[in-house]
């Protein structure tokens, strides 16, 4: 007899997994923190849950919570499930989908939605994007977005960022910070659907986010994917 197994991600240096899979449809509260050692629970503000995933109503919704980790170069990878009601050649304020910092200047990594039609990987004055970002997604539809950083200085290459396993190569760099390395605060905040200030809010839903205390590799990537 042989039997298949399908790939489940290490769960070795995850800090933080919020996922909807067993959650009743309706209202959410509070969102227990999936690690192992689960110690980083969340708070949902007008958040309800439908089908195993966060929805979110695109005015003040937000999942929020924090982090426990030093300051400085902080080695990430943040991994999503994302579907979205809006036309990104149509945005009129860009949408936020996770941010990790108080928002201050080359501390708070997030991965952002512009008005312009593009996805940026952003710390807040130091930033990456890719233009067109509706070739990448589309509108009702669910895609996976994942992003890591190495700890180095921010470049055209460092982020990677990934969008259904495929990665996406940013078209320009910029930013009063552009091409330091992050310097993000000790024990900071995170917001899941976001930006630190609660507004940029994604009009869509949001599963299974996972952060990781290191740059994941491309087989990683896939088996997330």
């Amino acid at each position: 007899k042989v039997t298949s197994y399908p790939n489940v991600p290490n769960t070795d240096w995850l800090e933080v997994y919020y996922d909807a899979k067993d959650l009743a449809d309706g209202a959410a509260t509070s969102v227990d923190d999936l690690t192992p050692s689960g110690t980083n629970d969340g708070t949902a503000t007008n958040v309800t849950v439908s089908d195993g995933a966060f929805v979110f109503n695109g005015t003040d919704s937000r999942i929020s919570g924090s982090i426990t980790q030093s300051a400085g170069a902080y080695v990430h990878t943040a991994s999503l499930w994302f579907y979205t009601n809006d036309d990104l050649s149509e945005l009129t304020e860009n949408k936020t989908l996770f941010q990790i910092g108080d928002g201050s200047t080359n501390t708070s990594p997030k991965i952002e939605l512009h008005t312009l039609n593009r996805i940026y990987v952003s710390f807040v004055g130091n930033y990456v994007f890719a233009t067109e970002a509706s070739r990448y997604i589309q509108g009702k539809k669910w895609f996976h977005v994942l992003y890591t950083y190495d700890g180095g200085p921010l470049t055209l290459n460092n982020p990677a960022l990934y969008i259904n396993n495929t990665r996406i190569g940013f078209s320009s760099a910029g930013g009063s910070q552009v091409g330091n390395t992050l310097s993000l605060g000790a024990n900071p905040q995170l917001r899941i659907g976001c930006n630190s200030n609660n507004t940029g809010v994604v009009n869509g839903k949001i599963a299974n986010f996972r952060l990781f205390n290191r740059a994941l590799t491309s087989d990683e990537v896939w088996q997330l994917y």
